[in-house]
């Protein structure tokens, strides 16, 4: 197959994408003749900080025009190039944001192939644009022809339809830069990408646009890059510095990687808790392209990555997306061996996480691919890699505007199988035998059809009662003939969207074994594993629903099913009759958004420590309970208000009589005082970590706290200003923090002090003998774990080691009626990600949560012995101290807010605990 992009060398010409040491300014109109408008390379020698052996990484084939395959000239001279536009060459400084968006706008008023607009807005409110780039007659007719390819999307086509439209359908081609915001070369290359196709005049490139819509995000985490490049610039002498060690090289905490609340957006996808995300999904719905680009960077000495991807692949891809994969990854050998390049596929990125920018497109049945280019943000402008080489921001964007061309000339030359394929996947997977999960709205029943709906998962409700459906508990296997009643939530899996939706929803995922044996064979080889991420997902267990699985072949009876707006949307608000006090049962995380609006518009209420019944039903612990009488006369109406904006039921009561459990006059119905909340950030902590409870009390919840650095903990007049203490997971340390630390949040405890600690951070509580908890080592075997079985001492140094689990669901034991578990209605899973171990006490006082004794593992991979530590061991853990406590996380509660099963035992803590211990019911 000819491969087009492979005219690398000429359009550089006209791009200006010099290295930043070009010798000549670039004539902006020098539109026809190229051949000779690249300047020499400046010799490394001759570079005020090189030494003996340092030499400029190879762009010498680019830079002769050695690649003649395919020309873009003539260009046309009415659009402006990069570096007229913005006044230096592409490579040879950093492009900032809006000087980006400025030139694309520029482009778009000067190319008749090019049109561009928002698609969203980060929370730091830089606008999100995507451009279309295509032939004129296409964009003219654009809405006309994403409608049409939405309906060969729709999956419910008849096969003469879809070869009408792959017959007539360009191919859509979504290319995606910069979701790592300290990836900085990948919206460089998309200037170079967006120049380059608006401003060809050659016939090749007329009739490829005539074939392909190109879909242009040029930086799809603005926040991230703007952080890094601000950094960069500060730490930036006059001359870019390549010393792997000096000071522009590093990135202090939290860089850039990450949007403004902490994320990896490349693991957001499908949980979509982040705005970025949210816009990216929906912009992804209105078009669904046929093949999706993740462009990004890796370690600075590697070389270039483009698939075919490695194992593990997700058994629900469509096979032909991996055929794909092969003709995509050979195109782009092609081009990199005709211009000298190496690089590598099949190793290291694999298809298995679903919440890749590659994994789920394909998912989606489009041709999803992560292009990786050495750098990241280690590599500032210039860096001296191990091999000796330099390697320059100029390398890095050739690299992927080379791929980026490739990718959109092969797509176009094999655009009727693209669309067919495409087509035909989604009808099929509509057709294909499927099954039904089915789940009420309880808890977090109505936020994970909200999930699964703005997915564009098609999703029911039971119009009435369905009897003796054999079907399986997700959670566990369970298979019994089970009842449901009207209003359940129905998901039948035979849809376009099918294979999204099941790897979304099962339990298990399996890992391949032939992959398994080879992590075996590398952990005994005390090699790395190669897991690149998590290993369960499930929604059902990530969100603690209940939800059932019908065996294959299951109908449902004929009419039960009704589209969820027709059978009725979930409401909130008050119900019954009364105004003695009103009742809120716990409902998952929208109960806790209405437990901080109580808080901040400083409404008396109190948290049931027990349950009860009274005329308005039965009421687990947890339950909120505000008074009718002393919250003022508009109660009603702004209680009413607040339960139909957050979906939550409210129940009126007329009288204080229970029939059974606690009274509503009890002290065990416990009075609450808004706490005041500190969050650590900064160093020791993770910034996902800390972005995950960030975003957690900020956004999702609007609950008043403060974000303090660690320093502030040091000072004991600061620290009496706050309630509560929030440690989150990361690099905590004796060595590295003050010996007089300990002693400070000792006393602040023992004054009433609420101190939660998450991951390494309980770790080091223990160290400091403020924690009971010690974490699991060889030595401290012997002493007994919670299941008895815990390795010994005396077992061999292979046994000894630590055992890494990638990110596995375990089943938890709840101590039971402790006020820290109420609003937990189901036993919550908890996510394991790593190799600690924490040992309980066995005082069910302290040990709150534990990991299962039987059939711990729910869902993911975890070697066994790693299963035979964890059994038993503590999830989450009370030490008092004097009125205060400290409570303790072995893992992480709120793992990149999407795991919602065990937020009930955090926010219990966060938001009641100090007024718990206050009342002693701690």
């Amino acid at each position: 197959m000819r491969v087009p992009a492979a005219c690398v060398a000429l359009f550089l010409a006209a791009l200006c994408l010099a290295l930043p040491l070009s010798v000549e300014a670039q004539d902006p109109d020098a539109g026809a003749d190229l051949s000779s408008v690249l300047a020499p390379v400046t010799p490394a020698s001759d570079l005020p900080w090189s030494r003996s052996g340092a030499r400029l990484a190879p762009l010498d084939p680019v830079a002769r025009g050695e690649l003649p395959q395919f020309s873009l000239a003539p260009l046309d001279a009415t659009v402006p190039t990069p570096a007229a536009w913005l006044g230096y060459a592409l490579g040879e400084r950093f492009t900032q944001y809006p000087a980006a968006l400025d030139y694309l706008e520029e482009l778009a008023s000067s190319s008749p192939r090019m049109t561009l607009w928002q698609y969203g807005q980060t929370y730091e409110q830089r606008v999100l644009r995507l451009a279309a780039i295509s032939s004129p007659a296409n964009l003219d007719r654009l809405e006309e022809l994403r409608r049409r390819h939405l309906r060969l999307a729709s999956g419910d086509t008849t096969a003469d339809e879809r070869e009408e439209l792959s017959r007539d359908l360009p191919v859509f081609v979504w290319l995606a830069y910069g979701v790592h915001g300290n990836e900085s070369s990948a919206m460089e290359a998309a200037l170079a990408t967006a120049y380059a196709l608006t401003a060809s005049s050659s016939e090749e490139v007329e009739k490829m646009l005539e074939r392909v819509v190109v879909l242009l995000d040029p930086l799809a985490n603005p926040d991230g890059r703007e952080r890094y490049i601000s950094g960069f610039l500060q730490r930036r002498g006059r001359i870019a510095d390549p010393h792997r060690d000096s000071y522009e090289h590093e990135e202090p905490w939290p860089g850039g990687r990450f949007n403004h609340y902490l994320f990896d957006l490349n693991r957001d996808w499908p949980w979509m808790t982040q705005i970025e995300s949210q816009h990216r999904v929906a912009a992804y719905r209105r078009w669904e392209p046929h093949v999706y680009v993740d462009v990004h960077e890796m370690e600075v000495d590697s070389t270039y990555y483009f698939p075919p991807a490695a194992d593990p692949v997700l058994e629900t891809i469509d096979r032909r997306v991996l055929d794909w994969l092969e003709v995509f990854g050979q195109a782009n050998a092609r081009t990199f061996d005709a211009q000298g390049w190496f690089y590598f596929d099949g190793e290291r990125f694999d298809l298995f996480y679903p919440g890749y920018g590659d994994t789920y497109p394909s998912l989606r049945h489009s041709i999803g691919m992560t292009y990786e280019m050495a750098g990241h943000g280690f590599a500032g402008q210039i860096v001296e890699r191990r091999d000796g080489t330099l390697l320059t921001l100029a390398d890095r964007i050739v690299r992927h505007f080379t791929t980026s061309l490739a990718t959109v000339a092969t797509a176009a030359e094999n655009r009727g199988g693209l669309v067919r394929d495409f087509g035909d996947a989604r009808a099929e997977a509509r057709k294909a035998p499927g099954t039904y999960f089915l789940w009420s709205g309880e808890g977090e029943g109505n936020a994970l059809a909200q999930l699964l709906d703005d997915h564009g998962i098609e999703i029911s409700r039971l119009a009435q009662p369905v009897r003796a459906v054999p079907a399986r508990r997700v959670v566990d296997g369970d298979l019994a003939q089970r009842n449901f009643d009207a209003g359940t939530w129905a998901l039948d899996t035979s849809q376009a969207l099918g294979a999204l939706a099941q790897t979304l929803m099962e339990r298990e995922i399996a890992l391949p074994e032939a992959f398994v044996q080879r992590q075996r064979q590398r952990l005994e080889r005390h090699q790395e594993e190669e897991f690149a991420d998590i290993t369960s997902w499930s929604l059902p267990l990530a969100y603690g629903v209940e939800v059932f699985r019908s065996e294959p072949g299951t109908e449902l009876p004929q009419g039960s099913l009704a589209a969820a707006q027709e059978a009725g949307e979930p409401q909130g608000g008050l119900v019954g009759r009364g105004s003695l006090a009103y009742l809120v049962r716990p409902q998952g995380l929208a109960g806790w958004r209405l437990t901080s609006w109580l808080q901040r518009e400083s409404l008396r209420y109190s948290v049931a420590t027990g349950a009860f019944e009274n005329a308005g039903g039965s009421f687990p612990a947890g339950t909120l309970l505000v008074p009718g009488s002393s919250n003022g006369a508009d109660l009603e109406a702004s209680l009413n208000a607040a339960g139909e904006r957050f979906g939550v039921e409210i129940v009126r009561v007329t009288s204080g009589l229970t029939a059974s459990g606690i009274s509503l006059g009890s002290l065990d119905m416990v009075t609450v005082q808004p706490p005041r909340i500190a969050l650590v950030a900064d160093d020791p902590t993770t910034p996902t970590a800390h972005g995950a409870l960030w975003h957690l009390l900020d956004q999702q919840l609007e609950v008043p706290h403060h974000r303090i650095h660690r320093h502030t903990l040091d000072n004991d007049s600061a620290l009496t200003g706050f309630d509560v203490l929030i440690l989150p997971d990361g690099d905590w340390t004796s060595a590295s923090l003050p010996e007089s630390l300990p002693d400070t949040l000792r006393r602040w405890m023992e004054r009433g002090g609420t101190l939660i600690a998450i991951g390494e951070a309980g770790e080091w509580l223990f160290e400091e003998k403020l924690s009971p908890f010690a974490p699991w080592t060889s030595e401290r075997a012997g002493s007994g774990s919670a299941s008895g079985n815990a390795l010994t001492a005396a077992a061999n140094s292979w046994r000894q080691s630590d055992f890494y689990t990638p990110g596995a669901a375990f089943a938890t034991e709840l101590s039971p009626q402790h006020p820290l578990t109420a609003g937990a209605i189901y036993s919550p899973s908890t996510l394991v990600l790593g190799s600690r171990v924490l040992l309980p006490v066995g005082d069910p006082t302290q040990d709150i949560a534990r990991i299962a004794l039987e059939t711990p593992l729910r869902s993911g991979f975890a070697w066994p012995e790693a299963q035979e530590r964890l059994t038993g061991s503590l999830v989450l853990g009370l030490e008092h101290h004097g009125d205060g406590q400290a409570l303790i996380f072995a893992h992480d509660p709120s793992f990149r807010g999407f795991w919602r099963s065990s937020l009930p035992l955090l926010l219990n803590g966060v938001l009641h605990g100090p007024s718990l211990s206050a009342a002693d019911r701690l």
